[in-house]
């Protein structure tokens, strides 16, 4: 009897811990799949996907209607933004800092930036800088995340006084997933190595790493060649562009990448700090960056997120862990997860706004079919009806757009052209006449002004990947914007 159950237990170890091997079928079946949904729902925009194991890049697969890609290598070293991925690099920079004795993670903001004090909402030394990195600081503003992620701001002192003037934290802090932590973090390893981050990541990952295809400086790249977030209705492309400056460029969002080099920071996230046979950063290192830190109860799409580390959710997926930390913008939408006790990891990207879900349905499809699974097509079938309904409710939206909104011609007896101030720390909307069109220009960003049909003195500016709706005055002399109220200057 001892030795039978000796047997049974050494078979279920084995049986855990059997290879995965994507066989030339598996992927042939997964370029199908991405092939036959493309051609189905008349996808306009740009689909990238990568498998990669412990020895590194083992497939990819790319589909454009933007793109000559001609081979897998123009796949691989195709530049694309990661959006809020770059938390997870951002905590292992920190985590790395912490390493070499430059920084205490459990040390608090008080101990490093006093002079981030939230107006005494709080008392700071009660936020360590794993609070800030694990979403467990009760931080929320949202100037800050329009300043970081969109309108651009100075510098630090700029952010600092954002922070301590118009931020709101909670008194007892629970979990909550912002742009905040990570920026706050970063604002103190610059003043603590005397380096902006974006040089910091260089150093201390993208250079050991190899990684010489990623970078938050737009320069190092050709403009031209980042994939664009796409506005579709599904009959044409209604909008598109990539509309990030290195002012918006940050440290919860701010890295541009290839599949090349996000397969050797996943390779080097399963292999616990080793890369092609050299251990590049001690093992022991990935307990904080890979183990649950905060807690957090959340569904999204199809992953039950139970914990965050310092910059990945750990979720259950069909029965199997997954770390996970996905991006989007706009258009764009970013999946790079791995299966720790699989030794396995995907990478997929898509930048058109109807096919946000794509890049996690297959992503789920892959994992399912490689492992074998009995449910991988009965899932795979029950996902789309996901990716579809979402997909059907963003064109409606985007059809909406060209059924209602007409650009707004000029004419000189509109009193909008001007500038228009707000006392309460938003940039300045300056409304000018280009040609024979308005156009908004608000912090860095810029767009056309349309009008709104069916109601009067309403309008909305087209600025990137946002939209603006706002109100102009009877007399002119304001302008409403949700609630946000800016005055005409004169």
């Amino acid at each position: 009897m001892k030795n039978f159950l000796l047997f049974t237990i050494i078979i279920s170890i084995v049986a855990c811990n059997k290879p995965i091997t994507i066989t030339a079928k598996k992927k042939q079946l997964i370029e199908k799949r991405i092939d036959s949904i493309y051609s189905k729902y008349n996808l306009k925009g740009d689909f990238i996907f990568a498998i990669i194991d412990k020895d590194g890049l083992q497939f990819s697969h790319g589909i454009s209607t933007t793109r000559n890609w001609s081979n897998n290598e123009d796949v691989n070293n195709q530049p694309f933004y990661i959006a809020s991925h770059t938390k997870a690099l951002t905590g292992t920079l920190l985590k790395l800092l912490e390493n070499d004795k430059v920084i205490d993670l459990n040390k608090s903001i008080n101990d490093y930036l006093p002079e981030l004090h939230f107006q005494e909402q709080v008392d700071n030394r009660n936020i360590s800088i794993k609070n800030l990195l694990s979403h467990n600081n009760g931080i929320h503003g949202g100037l800050s995340t329009w300043k970081t992620a969109h309108l651009g701001f100075k510098d630090n002192n700029e952010l600092i006084s954002i922070y301590n003037t118009y931020s709101e934290v909670d008194s007892v802090p629970e979990f909550s997933y912002t742009n905040h932590g990570p920026i706050i973090a970063t604002i103190i390893s610059e003043k603590l190595t005397g380096k902006s981050w974006k040089n910091q990541m260089k150093e201390r990952l993208f250079s050991p790493l190899g990684m010489h295809q990623t970078s938050g400086y737009l320069e190092d790249f050709d403009s031209v060649q980042i994939l664009p977030s796409i506005m579709s209705n599904g009959a044409k492309i209604i909008h598109q562009g990539f509309f990030k400056s290195n002012n918006t460029l940050h440290s919860s969002g701010g890295l541009i990448s290839t599949v090349n080099d996000l397969s050797k920071w996943l390779q080097y996230n399963i292999n616990k700090g080793k890369l092609n046979e050299q251990q590049i950063s001690p093992e022991e290192t990935f307990n904080e960056l890979h183990e649950v830190i905060s807690k957090q109860k959340r569904k999204y799409f199809t992953y039950d997120r139970y914990g965050y580390s310092l910059g990945w959710d750990l979720a259950t997926y069909n029965k199997d862990t997954l770390l996970t930390r996905f991006g989007g913008y706009g258009g764009i939408s970013f999946h790079l997860s791995f299966m720790p006790s699989k030794n396995i990891g995907i990478i997929a990207f898509s930048n058109e706004d109807r096919a946000i879900r794509l890049p996690h349905l297959i992503a789920n499809y892959a994992y399912n079919l490689i492992q074998e699974k009995e449910n991988t097509n009965s899932l795979f079938t029950k996902e789309t009806k996901e990716l579809f309904r979402i997909l059907e409710i963003i064109e409606t939206k985007n059809n909406n757009f060209t059924n209602t909104y007409s650009t707004l011609n000029y004419n000189n007896n509109l009193p909008l052209s001007g500038i228009y101030k707000n006392t309460v720390g938003w940039p300045d909307v300056e409304i000018v006449q280009e040609k024979n069109k308005y156009k908004m220009k608000w912090g860095k960003l810029t767009g056309t002004i349309y009008k709104l049909d069916s109601l009067k003195n309403n309008y909305n500016a087209i600025l990137g990947v946002k939209s603006r709706t706002f109100k102009i005055s009877k007399k002119g002399d304001s302008l409403f914007s949700g609630n946000l109220i800016f005055l005409k200057q004169y």
